[in-house]
């Protein structure tokens, strides 16, 4: 008869780890009627948040204003400070809207400048910027060559097609919008 021999696994290896998971809230305004959706977003996501057995809670973070470049947007800010200190693993938001920019109209090459700027101070090896809409001429020229990747909105259609997914862009939807914000 064969012995067998149990190992042990560490304590320490048999926990596994949780994932630490933060949320961002915005709202357009300071309006005291916009107070009470902040207010409902950060009891939602912290309890949302908690009820995750596997999740640690990293923290919510918020800001005022839609019109507010991301720069900005202080805590917006120290979330992705943390993130990239690894003090965050997950973020969880409304719409992946509160993270980007919503463009209607042709992309200049100055938003590609930027995010090449960011892509070389952040010492990264490609840099993807996404639009429902197109980029200019000059925003091409300047990506060619570099570790930039530009794609469109029949790009993103495409991609989205490919995994699965039925979309459709409607700038002339997204353009009353804007103006409506």
């Amino acid at each position: 008869m064969k012995k067998v021999r149990k190992i042990e696994v560490p304590k320490k290896q048999a926990e596994s780890k949780k994932l630490k998971v933060a949320a961002y809230c915005r709202v357009s305004t300071k309006y005291e009627s916009q107070k009470s959706s902040i207010d409902l977003q950060v009891e939602y996501y912290t309890k949302y948040i908690e009820e995750q057995a596997d999740w640690e809670f990293a923290g919510i973070f918020m800001d005022y204003g839609s019109r507010c470049r991301i720069m900005g947007r202080e805590n917006f800010q120290t979330m992705i400070q943390k993130a990239l200190n690894r003090e965050i693993d997950f973020i969880i938001t409304k719409s992946i809207s509160r993270f980007s920019k919503r463009y209607t109209n042709t992309v200049g090459v100055s938003a590609v400048r930027d995010l090449y700027g960011t892509v070389m101070n952040e010492g990264a090896t490609k840099g993807i910027l996404v639009t429902t809409a197109d980029y200019g001429p000059d925003a091409y020229e300047f990506a060619r060559n570099k570790p930039l990747t530009l794609l469109n909105g029949g790009n993103l259609l495409h991609l989205l097609e490919k995994h699965g997914h039925k979309a459709k862009i409607d700038l002339k939807e997204a353009k009353v919008l804007n103006a409506s914000i």
